[in-house]
């Protein structure tokens, strides 16, 4: 039967559709978090957008998941499937998450926890694992990695929901990653904004050139407000173009966040830390970082086959462009989609595609 093929983080596998917490017969049991995986799987806005289309659902998604994550995987599928693919839409995700290579000095810094000793068992990564259509969980190579898990692992930061894929609830950094604080650090310190929108944006042009060339017909759309960011980093890059170091000052110019971009506002006024800003200043303009973004930019905003609608606003009850976020339908209890977002979703995606002419 055709199908369609989705892709992406946990929004995708509609995580919290179905999930309800449990304990042991006994007090003091431990809880764990529970998962009805028809109900999600029926609920989620893959399955009602196929239905809508009347197509089979193949949905890649794992929660957590990285852009970097939905490309390896979307392009390993298409070259291992013999399913008849008919259109295909992906969700991206927020640009700073990243994948890990589960390689032999990971498993040997690896440490068992009493919730889950086996490293296969953790590998498969719960009920927010890459799960299949007929409800089977499917193990990776990679571990998959977001912002807030690193700073409870290394910077003891509570927060992260409590059931996240990879954090074992330890809130006192005891856990799985105990041993691997120092890489993680240098895995996240690398991670610098500036250069996971470049990716995010070479990922939204490279699915696009996989799909034009299996000729399946697709939409990409960005539910994590990557796009949003991506317009003011546009704008920071072509100041710093035109008035190189004479854009630091301790008022950035009005509009701009200039903290969550590309330099560290609230080291202004610290001559080291000036110094290194003014070299970063410098060094994107000898390497043309403006020049460059803008043609990765208009490639994207031009296109049919990508969607920046602002998803993220159906489920965060919060002001958008600084006006009632008016896109406010309801999430879930940890802050995912609800189920009527995910009809939403369905309903607003299956009309992109017919309005767009794609299917």
């Amino acid at each position: 039967m055709p199908s369609l093929l989705t892709n992406g983080c946990s929004i995708t596998l509609g995580a919290e559709l179905g999930e309800t917490t449990k304990q042991g017969k006994n007090d003091g049991d431990q809880e764990w978090q529970h998962c009805d995986f028809q109900y999600r799987h029926d609920h989620r806005w893959p399955t009602i957008l196929a239905k809508k289309l009347e197509l089979s659902p193949v949905n890649l998604s794992r929660g957590g998941g990285s852009n970097w994550r939905t490309w390896r995987t979307t392009q390993d599928f298409l070259l291992e499937t013999d399913k008849i693919v008919n259109c295909a839409v992906i969700q991206m995700t927020e640009a700073s998450r990243f994948q890990i290579p589960i390689g032999f000095d990971f498993i040997d810094k690896w440490r068992p926890t009493e919730p889950t000793p086996d490293f296969h068992n953790w590998a498969d990564g719960g009920i927010w694992s890459a799960e299949s259509d007929v409800g089977y969980f499917t193990q990776e190579e990679y571990c998959n990695w977001n912002w807030g898990e690193y700073q409870v692992m290394v910077e003891n930061i509570h927060g992260t929901p409590a059931y996240s894929f990879q954090n074992d609830n330890d809130k006192n950094v005891t856990g799985h990653y105990h041993n691997m604080k120092d890489e993680f650090s240098a895995l996240t310190f690398m991670n610098q904004t500036v250069h996971s929108l470049f990716d995010y944006l070479r990922h939204v042009i490279y699915l696009h050139d996989m799909f034009e060339s299996n000729e399946i017909p697709h939409l990409i759309v960005d539910m994590m407000m990557n796009w949003e960011t991506c317009q003011s980093l546009k704008s920071e890059l072509e100041m710093i173009d035109a008035f190189g170091t004479e854009v630091l000052s301790n008022t950035p110019p009005r509009g701009c966040n200039w903290r969550t971009k590309w330099a560290h506002f609230d080291t202004f006024g610290d001559p080291e830390k000036d110094k290194t800003n003014k070299i970063f200043i410098r060094t994107m303009q000898k390497s043309e970082m403006s020049r460059k973004f803008n043609n990765l930019f208009k490639t994207v905003s031009t296109a049919k086959w990508f969607d920046g609608h602002p998803y993220a606003m159906y489920f965060r009850d919060a002001p958008y462009n600084n006006q009632p976020n008016g896109l406010y339908i309801g999430n879930m209890p940890d802050g995912h989609p609800d189920e009527a977002c995910h009809q939403a979703y369905a309903d607003r995606i299956y009309n992109e595609l017919k309005g767009r002419k794609i299917l």
